[in-house]
């Protein structure tokens, strides 16, 4: 989520749940899969290949549909102190149930800021090193944890600057667990 407001009485953040991180890729995919076969095969006239073909267009059509629902998400949360009420939302503009989960601000343990480095099959033999970093808001009734901010970059600035400024509003310590890359 990004800080939309930012006053002395009231904080209100709000984006696509969980960002919008690897979405791009799902869209690219579901464009090949429902594109390429097509133009690869055309005028085949075998009926084996014609189903694959039009499985593959089902499955790219299916990611394509996957992509506008996920980007069509929103998400918002508004920490008001003069009522010392929290509000998270979440909800599509496709429609749909909306999710509303009040509590209040004292119910906040504490504000985290996570750097974690995962480790995934590369290209090749080798390995693929992601950097995650991730802000959130411990709450203790109802006892969840809500994700305020999460990227994929090397400096993660954008989550710390949403972890510290949501941290300064409440008047609540930063807990930032910050793991080294290793070698």
């Amino acid at each position: 989520m990004r800080i939309k407001e930012v006053s002395e009485r009231r904080l209100v953040l709000a984006g696509v749940p969980q960002g919008d991180q690897g979405l791009w890729l799902l869209l690219l995919v579901g464009v090949v899969f429902a594109v390429g076969p097509g133009l690869m095969f055309r005028g085949v006239d075998v009926l084996p290949v014609q189903i694959l073909v039009w499985l593959f267009v089902a499955a790219g059509v299916a990611m394509i549909v996957g992509y506008v629902v996920m980007k069509c998400r929103r998400e918002q949360l508004r920490i008001d102190k003069l009522t010392s009420e929290c509000v998270h939302e979440r909800w599509s503009i496709l429609g749909g149930a909306r999710e509303t989960t009040q509590f209040q601000l004292c119910t906040i343990a504490g504000v985290r800021v996570r750097h974690r480095v995962e480790s995934k099959p590369g290209s090749g033999t080798g390995m693929q090193t992601i950097n995650v970093w991730q802000a959130s808001a411990k709450i203790s009734k109802p006892r969840r944890v809500l994700v305020l901010a999460e990227e994929n970059t090397s400096h993660g600035r954008h989550v710390r600057d949403v972890g510290s400024r949501v941290a300064e509003f409440l008047g609540v310590e930063l807990d930032e667990d910050i793991q080294a890359e290793s070698a």
